[in-house]
């Protein structure tokens, strides 16, 4: 009886508890670890804040912040971390490009066929005839030969032209060269010719300062000395007053002469492949040879001379340019011994030069 009346306390002990479940809900389970006094539970985090919605902004609103923005609050939101763009300037190299030009300090940036180079070296074939006369009122032999064949060479340099001194960079440095070979002669009694051979050479060296006008136009006046020469190649020539027309032998007078040269060369790009230049000089003489045969072997003289050369280039590479000249030089002498059966004298040189330049920068 006692095992029944226990089984059915506990029985009617857990309908009760069923039953004051269904009437107050479910039971919260409880803690299993209690905190120790005097702490309080841990708090959670709070929850995110929503973020305020995005108010639009009209465009007039949108113009006006961004004209009190700078500069570099633009483009950072334009380009982001790119570099900022920079403008390239245009360089002597550029110019050099579109101008064909020789871009220094000193000389601007001229066109390479008229520009000064730190070297240019001028080589060619020319044929040169020679016009010698005395006074109209002589009878003595004179010279106007046919075109003789000779070599031309000139250099210029400007070495101080990659220097930082503008004006000491237009300084340069010139010299020429020039010889031709022939035959001399006069006819014989007999139908024969008498002939004898002869050398003409003109050589000469200056200072010149380059002085830029123009993207292509350039003046170079130049100073310098300058020496002709003529050379009949005959033992035991005669004075010149004894070389009557007459005579049945060659016995024109050599000359030997010294002049300065005080000179102006005028260079123009036509384009910047294509120059002209004209030179002009005055070479006052001085010391003219006065040996046996010499023309100024009878009486000293005064000798005046000027000199026109005009020259067009071709530039075809960067470093080399063709070339065609018509030189024209004439002296004019003046004795001063009297009698004599000659009071003045005329020399001139004239013909064509081709060749070509090459040059360095």
């Amino acid at each position: 009886m006692s095992t029944k009346l226990a089984f059915s306390l506990a029985s009617i002990l857990i309908l009760v508890v069923l039953a004051a479940t269904s009437a107050y809900g479910e039971v919260a389970p409880a803690t299993l670890w209690q905190p120790p006094e005097g702490t309080s539970p841990a708090k959670t985090a709070p929850p995110a804040a929503t973020p305020p919605p995005h108010k639009h902004r009209t465009p007039a609103k949108r113009d006006a912040a961004g004209a009190n923005k700078s500069t570099e609050a633009l483009e950072a939101e334009v380009f982001g971390n790119e570099p900022t763009p920079t403008v390239r300037r245009p360089t002597d190299d550029d110019r050099d490009e579109t101008y064909g030009g020789i871009p220094t300090r000193a000389t601007g940036n001229l066109p390479a066929v008229i520009a000064p180079h730190m070297v240019a070296f001028a080589l060619g074939t020319e044929l040169i005839s020679r016009s010698f006369q005395f006074n109209s009122g002589s009878s003595l032999q004179g010279d106007a030969g046919a075109p003789r064949a000779g070599i031309a060479a000139a250099i210029e340099t400007f070495p101080f032209l990659s220097l930082d001194n503008r004006q000491l960079g237009r300084i340069g440095f010139g010299a020429s060269f020039e010889t031709e070979v022939g035959n001399a002669g006069i006819g014989q009694p007999d139908n024969g010719t008498l002939i004898y051979p002869f050398t003409e050479t003109r050589w000469g060296f200056d200072v010149r300062f380059a002085i830029p006008i123009a993207e292509r136009f350039l003046l170079l006046p130049r100073f310098g000395y300058g020496h002709l020469g003529y050379d009949l190649e005959r033992r035991n020539q005669p004075a010149p007053s004894l070389c009557a027309t007459t005579s049945s032998q060659v016995c024109l007078p050599d000359v030997q002469l010294s002049h300065l040269t005080l000179g102006l060369d005028a260079r123009l790009a036509l384009v910047p492949s294509v120059g002209l230049s004209l030179a002009l000089e005055y070479l006052p003489g001085f010391g003219l040879g006065g040996g046996a045969g010499q023309l100024g072997s009878e009486s000293d003289a005064s000798v005046q001379g000027m000199a026109a050369t005009l020259t067009a280039g071709w530039q075809v590479l960067d470093w080399l340019a063709l070339h065609a000249s018509l030189p024209l030089t004439h002296y004019s002498y003046s004795f001063s011994r009297r009698p004599l059966a000659y009071t003045s004298a005329s020399e001139t040189y004239y013909g064509l030069v081709i060749g070509a330049t090459v040059f360095a920068r």
